[in-house]
């Protein structure tokens, strides 16, 4: 195919993915060229791998400038993935390497995280585990976000946490009150310490991190300065570890 009918069949496609925005426009183009068009149809025709081709380019463009936007937005909020007091803080509190997950106690790939976690905190005493609570599968998670953050008004946020990611089951309220009070909370301050605004505040504000950066599931890791979706092995977690402390050295 000739230069100048690849030039012409990229126009036509650039130009179909861009007619919403063309039509809003209250602007006047060249008459279109019928020889032209028929040709660009017959090369399709002829050719139709070339659309796909075009449309996995295209993916492989959006998916790069995704990961440039989420590599920024992790550089851009570090202090807030960090640093906020607010959010619970699991392994050693001055470790060198800090670990922020973005968890849901109804997400069962949250849960399967939840053993390789604890045997890589068990296994690296320099690590900092900060937990961003990020219900977003139902009313039921977010009560068991409230419940996990203000139990660590009495001091047990490990002990509700692992509770929780532990719990086999629906876990609705009923199941919270009866892991509260298996693991010693008071009950009745618990209750009043899910409802403190402190709460609401971290919450939200986990949701607008996760917005900033294009998290949109759990679980979802931020280990220096890569963000890891999904659930990972714990080599793979650990290999992370030792890259972001290899950088910060």
């Amino acid at each position: 195919m000739g230069k100048g009918l690849l030039t012409a069949l990229a126009m036509a496609c650039g130009l179909a993915l861009a007619a919403p925005a063309l039509q809003a426009q209250e602007t006047s183009s060249p008459a279109a060229d019928p020889a032209l068009e028929q040709k660009i149809r017959d090369y399709i025709l002829a050719h139709p791998e070339v659309i796909a081709e075009s449309l996995q380019k295209y993916q492989q463009q959006q998916e790069a400038a995704k990961q440039q936007s989420q590599a920024q937005a992790v550089k851009d909020l570090q202090a807030q993935l960090v640093s906020n007091p607010a959010s619970p803080v699991l392994g050693n509190p001055n470790g060198d390497v800090t670990v922020v997950e973005f968890l849901d106690y109804r997400c069962p790939y949250c849960k399967a995280m939840h053993q390789p976690i604890a045997d890589m905190i068990a296994s690296d005493g320099n690590v900092r585990v900060v937990v961003k609570e990020f219900p977003i599968l139902g009313d039921d998670s977010v009560l068991a976000a409230r419940a996990a953050l203000a139990a660590g008004k009495q001091g047990k946020y490990a002990e509700m946490h692992t509770a929780l990611m532990t719990f086999k089951g629906k876990l609705g309220a009923k199941d919270i009150e009866a892991v509260a009070q298996e693991i010693g909370l008071d009950f009745a301050k618990l209750t009043e310490d899910m409802a403190a605004p402190e709460v609401d505040q971290e919450l939200q504000q986990n949701y607008d991190l996760a917005e900033k950066m294009g998290i949109n599931g759990t679980p979802a890791f931020v280990i220096g300065d890569t963000l890891i979706p999904g659930a990972i092995k714990l080599e793979d977690l650990k290999t992370h570890i030792a890259t972001a402390r290899e950088k910060a050295s």
